[in-house]
């Protein structure tokens, strides 16, 4: 199961039930990201490469929880 696969699995899995992993986030700076008083570090995402070097304070992101304690940053929102 590829990377694609394994999220697409996992929104199926959190029905529609109020519990899904897909959840908003800002940028504090270009490496920060804050959901809520949530402070994550590089160290706790992973990042689509297409916006990697595109993020900057203030920006909007989707991100989904991909285990216990590590995200995935999937786009910008505007």
């Amino acid at each position: 199961m590829n990377g694609y696969e394994k999220i697409v699995s996992m929104m199926k899995q959190s029905g529609g039930d109020g519990s899904s992993p897909i959840t908003l986030g800002e940028m504090k700076d270009n490496t920060v990201c804050k959901i809520g008083k949530l402070e994550l570090d590089p160290d706790d995402y992973f990042i689509n490469a297409d916006i990697k070097d595109q993020l900057k304070e203030g920006d909007s992101v989707v991100l989904i929880r991909y285990t216990e304690d590590k995200y995935i940053i999937l786009a910008k929102v505007v």
